[in-house]
């Protein structure tokens, strides 16, 4: 099976939060913390201050740090198409499947990879997205957008063949 497809940054930013809420207790809590309870937790930071203010102290400390604590969702998504960018992840990529491995191929040959069965790990699926994962940082992802019926079945009964280690 073989597919060629460009990634979007949604496709990444969605690739990632997939890897990180199929790995570490640890990820998992800094996920919430980060995209959940940092708004909550600003939120009432900002709501304290203002309390405050009208008690008579007007400490812009906790203010600025309610405030700091409502961006970093918005600081993170930054983050995450920074490194989309500077990954160059928006260029061509050409998947080969087969039976001894995968062959990713980059901008029409100017990189590419052989990835055996027995050099991966496992493999994620959502409703977008397979994700070939080589450890628990590096991944292969493939966007469904670009698979047929048949190639999905197809690519998903190889996944489960030779990596047989699904999350």
């Amino acid at each position: 099976m073989q597919v060629k497809y460009t990634m979007t940054v949604e496709e990444y930013r969605e690739g990632n939060k997939l890897l990180v809420l199929n790995t570490s207790l640890g990820r998992k809590i800094n996920y919430y913390m980060c995209y959940w309870a940092s708004p909550f937790i600003g939120i009432l930071l900002i709501a304290l201050s203002v309390f405050l203010f009208f008690r008579g102290d007007k400490n812009i400390f906790v203010l600025l740090l309610g405030v700091y604590w409502c961006l970093i969702p918005i600081l993170m998504a930054r983050r995450l198409r920074k490194r989309y960018r500077q990954q160059k992840l928006d260029r061509e990529w050409q998947i080969d499947a087969h039976d001894a491995g995968l062959d990713l191929i980059v901008d029409g040959g100017n990189s590419d990879s052989h990835y055996r069965w027995q050099g991966l790990e496992k493999y994620l699926e959502s409703d977008r997205l397979f994700i070939v994962m080589e450890n628990h940082v590096a991944f292969i992802l493939i966007p469904k957008r670009v698979l047929s019926s048949e190639q999905k079945n197809e690519f998903r009964s190889l996944l489960s063949a030779k990596i047989n280690r699904k999350s």
